[in-house]
């Protein structure tokens, strides 16, 4: 019981839904490319690596 979800983890970082592309481009034309944005809260952090590291 005490790893009821470490299968799961493999299967959700390669169907869980990405962020829409225009939302991305809107944040970084928004805020700039060297801001800091903070993910908090949001649903499941997806838009927080899609903005970080150029994008990646």
């Amino acid at each position: 019981m005490a790893d009821l979800f470490g299968g799961a983890a493999p299967y959700y970082a390669k169907y869980r839904t990405r962020p829409p592309e225009p939302a991305v481009t809107h944040l970084a034309a928004e805020f700039g490319a060297d801001s800091t944005v903070l993910d908090l809260g949001c649903g499941p952090g997806t838009l927080a690596p899609a903005g970080g590291a150029g994008g990646s």
